[in-house]
C-alpha cells in the first residue's frame, strides 16, 4: 500500500493492508502526525517503511526537468483570503494536481 496523504486517510490504509503487508509512506499533505494502534501492528506483523521516492541523483534530474519547462500540474488558484475553499477542495480529495493560494497582489 502506498500512503502519500498522511492523517486523513492513514486509518483506512492501515486497514486495507493483508496480515504481514507493508505501507510506504512517502508524503503527508494531510498532516505530519498520525496515531498508529500498536496491537494491531505488531499483531497484524506489518512493516511501514518511509520513502522519498527516489535518490538525490534522480531528483536532481527531476529539478533539471522542472528548469526546462516540465508543466506541473495545477487543480486551482484562490486567492489566499479564500483559503476555505481551497482547504474544503483538499479534505474532500477533489482536486487533480497542485491547490495554489495566491497572496493579494501577486
Amino acid at each position: 500500500m502506498i500512503e502519500s496523504v498522511g492523517p486523513a486517510t492513514w486509518d483506512k490504509s492501515m486497514r486495507s493492508l493483508a496480515p504481514g503487508g507493508r505501507l510506504v509512506v512517502c508524503g503527508g499533505t494531510s498532516g505530519p502526525k498520525v496515531e498508529i494502534n500498536l496491537p494491531r501492528l505488531f499483531f497484524k506483523q506489518y512493516e511501514i517503511i518511509g520513502s522519498t521516492m527516489g535518490s538525490y541523483e534522480e531528483f536532481d534530474q527531476l529539478l533539471q526537468l522542472v528548469e526546462q519547462g516540465l508543466p506541473i500540474a495545477i487543480d486551482s488558484v484562490h486567492p489566499l483570503a479564500k483559503y476555505e475553499v481551497a482547504l474544503a477542495k483538499l479534505e474532500k480529495g477533489e482536486q487533480l494536481g497542485k491547490i495554489v493560494l495566491r497572496h493579494e497582489g501577486q
